[in-house]
């Protein structure tokens, strides 16, 4: 599993954390947790309202009073891009955590991990998932094109053992051929044959 961690209300922080997952093996689960939530809303008193087990929920909104302007507009559009692509994709909600409350989003953030590491499945984004099941497609995994290269190499070597006269024949006048094209084709006996 990996943990994708950026900063709230700092855009840069959130491409880099979504840069670094398409480096990401297709099949290792991934969730995004933003972390320096204090910057950007006032301290929680009461516990989390979020239900930890519903996947795709959107965190709560900062607090407008509490925040600069240019901070809540950059960690608003931060959210909404963070959170369409985690809904797209099918991925846990985003949490937030605090780094100056113990504790604060900590326990969201455990209930995500222990959902994903129970059932990876709900890590791995939707393209992700669409592209391993179009590898496991590939030519040399399908079951029919096994089966029929071993029926035809079987068939091939019955043929070849039924027909050996006729191969070894064939195969002496093809050699004969090819040598007296090589001989034929040569400068004055460079190649020798």
């Amino acid at each position: 599993l990996a943990v994708l961690m950026f900063e709230c209300g700092n855009m840069e922080s959130l491409e880099a954390a979504l840069d670094m997952e398409q480096s990401l093996p297709l099949d290792l689960p991934r969730i995004f947790v933003g972390s320096k939530v204090d910057l950007i809303r006032p301290p929680r008193t009461s516990s989390s309202s979020l239900s930890p087990s519903s996947r795709m929920e959107t965190p709560r909104s900062p607090n407008p009073s509490y925040l600069s302007s240019d901070l809540s507009r950059e960690h608003n559009l931060l959210m909404e891009k963070i959170t369409a692509y985690t809904q797209a994709e099918g991925l846990p909600r985003v949490t937030l955590v605090s780094t100056t409350e113990d504790g604060q989003g900590l326990a969201e953030t455990f209930d995500v991990i222990r959902t994903v590491m129970v059932t990876p499945k709900n890590g791995i984004p939707l393209t992700n998932q669409q592209a391993l099941r179009a590898k496991k497609q590939s030519l040399m995994e399908n079951p029919r094109v096994i089966l029929s290269t071993a029926v035809g190499l079987v068939s091939l070597s019955v043929l070849m053992v039924y027909y050996r006269k006729e191969v070894k024949d064939w195969m002496s006048s093809l050699i004969s051929q090819t040598k007296s094209l090589l001989h034929w084709s040569a400068p004055s006996g460079l190649l020798g044959l």
